[in-house]
């Protein structure tokens, strides 16, 4: 699927793939300069979302690299189910909180030790986990619900302060908003923030204050 999005498909046009009928799978691909996002969204029998795996895929001819680089990652891991893949974020549903958890968000290689990936290519593809979330954001919107990354996994993320400057950066550029969490950041969509009962109640206490609202004397 990725291989076929570098073939075929517009820089920056998201694709969605056709699936049958029956099967409550959503495949969409979108082709950037330098990577390839594929995300995979499950749905249970109602429509509802429940899951979606987002992986970054590299150029056809670095992709024996991040192959090989596998071996170098701990075994089990996501790295396991996308061989020759930069890396992948997990989505899952809190259906209570109405909002969509990143589970994980890890590279599946490593640049020292056994089987490094070598540093120029962990330096070209440096932006993959941008691209990943932007995807992970449009899945939000879709299912009108906000984004919410834990602190464990900032925690887990090396580069920390690049991670939440690209979540800001995400934010402004979708007009999304962020609110900052105990456990976790919530990157919210204008609209789905727009519609939230917390921002419908504030709105009608401005109005009814407003209206209330006794001219001063003098």
């Amino acid at each position: 699927m990725a291989n076929k999005a570098w073939d075929s498909a517009e820089i920056g046009r998201r694709i969605m793939q056709e699936t049958p009928e029956a099967d409550n799978t959503k495949y969409n691909t979108t082709r950037h300069p330098k990577t390839v996002i594929v995300s995979r969204t499950a749905a249970d029998v109602f429509g509802q979302h429940v899951s979606t795996w987002i992986v970054a895929f590299p150029k056809p001819e670095h992709q024996p690299a991040f192959a090989e680089a596998y071996f170098g990652v701990k075994p089990g891991g996501p790295a396991e189910l996308h061989r020759g893949a930069i890396g992948s974020v997990y989505l899952s549903t809190d259906l209570l909180m109405h909002r969509l958890n990143v589970e994980f968000a890890q590279a599946h290689f490593k640049t020292q030790g056994r089987f490094p990936l070598p540093r120029r290519l962990a330096t070209y593809y440096g932006g993959w986990m941008k691209h990943a979330l932007r995807e992970a954001l449009t899945v939000a919107k879709e299912n009108q619900m906000a984004l919410a990354i834990p602190v464990s996994v900032l925690r887990r993320r090396q580069t920390r302060l690049r991670f939440r400057e690209e979540i800001q950066e995400i934010a402004r550029e979708s007009n999304a908003v962020v609110k900052k969490k105990m456990f976790a950041t919530l990157i919210i969509p204008r609209e789905v923030y727009e519609n939230s009962l917390g921002v419908k109640i504030g709105k009608l206490a401005r109005r009814i204050f407003k209206r209330n609202k006794k001219p001063s004397a003098g």
